[in-house]
């Protein structure tokens, strides 16, 4: 987590001090009240390891404190993708599918191209019963969930999100062994 991009220590505070608990209770057996207070102030940086015990101190689920803010990006990345969905739109799910992998195969970096490509075309085959996504695709969504596994990370809200979105491309043999 980058010290610019800490919101996360400012919702905390509202959420401890929302609950009554005081700076001393919350930090307690995980950190300093100081270093609890800098970073509320967004001054200072905590791993996500303190951040999840610091959650546990003050009676907050991990998944209740990321998903506002992360769920609230990710669906909007899918928007497009959701309408489509609900109105059987498979031509415009289509048209999602073909801009995201062209955007993807010119930054194989962005895995939200990736993922948002995996995504219509895993929508487009709920509707229509014919597979559009290219096994090239589908072995890169293989490995980027390989890569997590055998890293032994964990798997974040985001992970989660589009793992979600995406099982009916997978074989049944590593849908189970990511599940």
């Amino acid at each position: 987590m980058n010290k610019k991009d800490n919101v996360y220590g400012q919702k905390y505070r509202k959420l401890r001090v929302l609950h009554h608990i005081s700076l001393v209770n919350a930090a307690k057996n995980v950190t300093n009240k100081s270093t609890l207070a800098e970073w509320e102030k967004g001054k200072d940086n905590l791993s996500w390891c303190k951040v999840i015990q610091l959650l546990f101190n003050i009676h907050i689920q991990p998944i209740e404190f990321l998903e506002d803010s992360v769920s609230s990006q990710l669906y909007s990345a899918i928007t497009n993708i959701a309408v489509a969905y609900r109105r059987n739109d498979m031509q415009q799910l289509i048209i999602i599918f073909k801009e995201n992998l062209k955007k993807y195969e010119g930054d194989t970096k962005s895995k939200d191209y990736m993922f948002q490509a995996a995504i219509a075309a895993n929508f487009y085959e709920d509707l229509s019963e014919h597979n559009v996504c290219p096994s090239i695709l589908k072995d890169k969504i293989i490995l980027y969930f390989s890569n997590i596994i055998d890293n032994k990370n964990f798997w974040c809200y985001e992970d989660i999100f589009y793992f979600g979105l995406i099982t009916q491309l997978l074989d049944a043999r590593h849908l189970h062994g990511f599940s």
